[in-house]
């Protein structure tokens, strides 16, 4: 059997670098008349400028320009490098599982009540930890991820990362297809996202449910059992798990995560930009946003103000096509304080909604927009909380890159405020309207990638109070733990 690549349980991405180009070579034509096709339907009926072979031209010309004869154009085009360079937090792993007890590798996990305990796994009560980088083994069907040294901080360099560790390495291997190896690996960035952002404070203590345990497990501990303790296994190639939605990334793996066009999921910037006469590097750009290219792109890019102007003005009234409340309610009634607090706890797309019922309701919503924005985002235990635009202090550099941009937000804002908070987010001016709009554009890479492992974190939030909650689906264990 060929080698394979193995993903991340929770994002979904390999590890090391993303995608190196559109599309095979051996599926290009294929696909690239697909492409076409998808194209000439949505430009206008009345098209005169762009023939099927003139798109053919440009698309194909775009697609060798970034093949597999032209490696690492995310590295060559500037504009790519922001967003798909290398970070170094999807190139390291947090290894979970046993990884020195030879007997519990390759042997099937097919669990009878009738069996004594020796025919268990261990539980999450002794798991081991290891931050660690893949190499290639031998065997097909085995990676070997090296433990490395400890983090020093930077977050492009990798060189330091393979020194001082004299461990051997990890075969975690790809057998856990067949269910045959309970150990896993996180990306070293979505994991430690997942502990700053998994909510299990809201969660009833698990040892309501796991009484025996004398002791908490470590989250590591806990994460491998909630892992370990469903019914559906990882399936038995790239090692998704069944019960997480990963998406389109469920298709980005055909052996190898090598190519965009696995995740392409419409021809609409492929049409605009044709439109537009662009070609090269931005005919490129708006291919890969079509491939969804953000998928891959590194997490911790927040936009950059620059020059453009603050625009913090709330969408203009459009109202709702039923007839306009002519009284006040007891709703918008309330305190001001109360009605932010509210509003912060739901979606945006409600926010808006509720603007367009009324005049009153529009003015309302709009006078404050920015603090109920603001409110949502500080927010610790909100579900729909924008929590997710705020840095993770436990990423080196997280904080310092992120604080940098705030900044020049702040500044643009022409607060006259004093500046006398170390956290620019906590600043009672800071333009949150314009800045979410910035995250929310589709130029944004980077956070609507966080986004995504936001609402991934959630996914595994909801089976984490599952396992609290009412136990294990089914036990692999030895032992209670």
């Amino acid at each position: 059997m060929s080698k394979w690549d193995e993903v991340c349980i929770l994002c979904g991405l390999r590890a090391g670098f993303p995608p190196q180009f559109i599309a095979y070579n051996r599926t290009k034509s294929k696909e690239l008349l697909q492409w076409i096709d998808e194209v000439l339907r949505l430009l206008p009926k009345d098209n005169l400028d762009f023939t099927s072979r003139r798109i053919h031209t440009l698309l194909d010309t775009a697609m060798d320009a970034y093949s597999e004869s032209v490696l690492n154009q995310h590295i060559m085009m500037p504009r790519l490098r922001a967003f798909l360079g290398t970070w170094r937090y999807f190139h390291t792993v947090v290894c979970v599982g046993y990884f020195e007890m030879d007997e519990y590798f390759g042997r099937d996990i097919v669990w009878s009540s009738d069996w004594p305990d020796e025919f268990g796994f261990p539980s999450g009560r002794n798991v081991q930890v290891k931050r660690a980088k893949i190499v290639w083994s031998g065997d097909p069907q085995v990676r070997i991820y090296h433990p490395i040294a400890e983090d020093t901080g930077s977050d492009t360099d990798d060189s330091d990362r393979e020194k001082g560790s004299e461990e051997k390495p990890i075969p975690l291997s790809a057998a856990h297809a067949q269910g045959r190896c309970l150990s896993f690996y996180i990306l070293e960035g979505p994991f430690y996202y997942l502990k700053a952002w998994l909510d299990l404070e809201s969660m009833p203590s698990r040892s309501v449910m796991f009484s025996r345990g004398k002791e908490s497990l470590s989250f590591e501990g806990e994460l491998y059992e909630v892992i370990n303790s469903r019914e559906g296994r990882r399936d038995g190639l790239a090692g998704f798990l069944p019960y997480i939605n990963y998406g389109d990334l469920r298709e980005s793996v055909d052996q190898y995560q090598d190519c965009f066009i696995r995740t392409r999921n419409s021809a609409v910037h492929t049409t605009k930009a044709i439109q537009a006469h662009l070609e090269g590097e931005d005919l490129i750009l708006a291919m890969l946003e079509d491939c969804q290219a953000h998928l891959y792109a590194r997490p911790d890019v927040w936009p950059v103000p620059l020059d453009l102007k603050i625009d913090d003005a709330f969408p203009a009234k459009k109202l709702l096509p039923y007839k306009e409340m002519e009284r006040t309610t007891a709703f918008l009634a309330l305190p001001v304080e109360l009605f932010i607090q509210i509003l912060s706890l739901a979606p945006l797309s409600a926010i808006f909604t509720l603007a367009a019922t009324c005049t009153e309701a529009h003015v309302q919503v709009t006078s404050q927009i920015s603090r109920i924005i603001r409110t949502s985002v500080l927010s610790d235990t909100n579900e729909t909380s924008m929590k997710w635009l705020l840095p993770v202090s436990t990423i080196p550099g997280e904080n310092d890159r992120a604080f940098e941009v705030a900044w020049k937000w702040l500044a643009m804002a022409n607060t006259n405020s004093p500046n006398s908070v170390e956290n620019p987010f906590h600043h009672p001016e800071f333009p949150y309207l314009s800045f979410m709009k910035a995250c929310y554009a589709a130029s944004a890479w980077g956070m609507k990638n966080r986004r995504r492992i936001w609402g991934m974190v959630k996914q595994f939030e909801k089976i984490w109070r599952d396992y609290r909650t009412k136990g294990y689906e089914v036990h692999y264990f030895t032992h209670e733990s």
